[in-house]
């Protein structure tokens, strides 16, 4: 079961989506602005936060920002009544995980909602996974490190110059 952080000036639409998720088997809270939002998120994490665009005060753009910055681990979803393709690129550059024009269908928004959960799992263990290789290498070039200082040293110790020759 995902949590799952609705953010929607609009009762109306706050209380379909989680009437649809919660029947979809998630566990879904709600806030009717950014500041709400925020006092949420500090509580508990969220798999995911869904949000509107145009809300008195601070908008959703500004959700995203502070949820990709203090809560990495949480998938951003953007549920707005603008279809501008401009603003849709402008979102999705901030790293949202999907975006849903409103008026929208219920398969809609579980589709998206479950693309969003596994595109965030896939760039979570991305980042898992790039972390360890860079370890990996990190050992690695060390150990080089290592050798090629040793035999720097050994060079160094012997009394008399060797000459290589390359044989063609």
């Amino acid at each position: 079961m995902s949590t799952i952080l609705i953010v929607d000036d609009e009762a109306d639409i706050r209380a379909l989506l989680a009437k649809t998720l919660t029947e979809a088997g998630h566990g879904c809270s709600t806030a009717a602005n950014v500041s709400k939002a925020k006092m949420l998120l500090a509580g508990q994490p969220y798999d995911l936060v869904m949000t509107d665009i145009d809300m008195p005060g601070e908008n959703g753009i500004e959700l995203i920002k502070h949820v990709h910055n203090r809560y990495p681990q949480s998938a951003t979803l953007v549920v707005t009544v603008f279809d501008d393709p401009k603003l849709a690129k402008e979102v999705f550059e901030l790293g949202v995980n999907g975006y849903i024009i409103k008026p929208f269908t219920k398969n809609l928004v579980l589709i998206t909602v479950e693309n969003a959960l596994r595109l965030q799992q896939f760039e979570m263990q991305e980042k898992l996974h790039t972390a360890l290789l860079e370890r990996e290498v990190a050992a690695r070039t060390r150990s080089l490190d290592e050798q090629v200082h040793f035999l720097q040293k050994l060079l160094n110790a012997i009394p008399l110059p060797i000459y290589y020759k390359n044989a063609a």
